[in-house]
């Protein structure tokens, strides 16, 4: 198993969120609210003006026949 992490400021936070497809956009009418309760996340596990993305990854090997 590998271990990677994204360290990320708010404005890195929100763009790495945005960057799913299923989250609304910034015309949508809950993005406001969306962002707020982001912004309320990010001032609550902040350190330093920085949070922590940690991701797990798996790779799996398999010979092919």
């Amino acid at each position: 198993m590998i271990f990677n992490y994204q360290d990320l400021d708010f404005d890195g936070l929100l763009g790495r969120l945005l960057s799913s497809s299923y989250m609304p956009q910034a015309d949508s009418e809950v993005y406001p609210a969306m962002k707020v309760e982001l912004q309320s996340l990010f001032d609550k596990y902040q350190k330093n003006g920085m949070v922590r993305i940690e991701y797990d990854t798996r790779i799996f090997h398999a010979r092919m026949k």
